[in-house]
């Protein structure tokens, strides 16, 4: 079996995971089944014929949240194993990009598939799912607080303008600050309704042209070496 087929049965595997998460989120058993899936992500990114390019090219290229999260979750583990992490450290941070939108499935839907930009009531609405994701985590039994904090906290900014709770720089971790660039990378760079999607190049530069009030530049350097690496 060659590594794209394997990569397409763990992305389409993933895809029906993510989408039976998001409609019972509280459902017993999630944990397991996202830490499962995230050790067969953990697999595929080991494996020596593996680069992020090969597996977004399966990719889902239309912004959905079930998918989004997936891809977060291979750009996360992707970053942080070349950033040196060992294989626990990955299995956590792996959970926590896959579930980090989670707290969306208390969004109401119309807010979610709305084609524009949100208006204020809708924006504040959307800007409670983090938290919805860290409570209903922890309803799922997630103690782990690397985990929570990358659920609760990729919309942290280090210039302490973010929410939920406006942290300041040395207080977003690093599984926060690594979901933070992965989350903003992949949304730049999938297709909306309402936007095309933009090249790897052309986001990386919108982010650091526009972006350093708000995420972690030195996680941005190294995003961008370790894609410009495995190109």
């Amino acid at each position: 079996v060659s590594f794209k087929e394997k990569s397409t049965l763990l992305y389409n595997k993933a895809e029906r995971v993510m989408t039976s998460l998001f409609a019972n989120p509280d459902a017993l058993g999630n944990a397991d089944l996202s830490k499962e899936l995230v050790n067969d992500m953990l697999i595929t990114i080991l494996d020596d014929s593996f680069t992020v390019q090969s597996m977004m090219a399966i990719a889902a290229h239309d912004y959905y949240t079930h998918t989004h999260s997936i891809n977060v979750a291979i750009y996360a583990l992707s970053l942080g194993r070349y950033l040196g992490m060992d294989s626990q450290e990955l299995e956590e941070l792996g959970e926590s990009a896959l579930l980090h939108d989670l707290g969306k499935s208390r969004v109401c839907t119309t807010i979610i598939n709305k084609n524009g930009k949100l208006n204020d009531t809708e924006y504040a609405e959307m800007k409670n799912h983090p938290i919805w994701g860290y409570e209903i985590a922890l309803k799922l039994g997630i103690t782990n607080v690397k985990v929570l904090s990358g659920i609760r906290h990729h919309h942290e900014k280090v210039d302490g303008t973010g929410y939920p709770d406006s942290l300041p720089d040395g207080k977003i971790s690093q599984f926060a600050r690594i979901i933070g660039v992965c989350d903003v990378f992949d949304a730049l760079t999938t297709k909306r309704s309402y936007k095309d999607p933009m090249t790897s190049l052309n986001a990386f530069k919108l982010i650091t042209n526009q972006m350093r009030g708000h995420l972690d530049m030195k996680v941005v350097a190294s995003m961008v070496k370790m894609m410009a690496k495995t190109a």
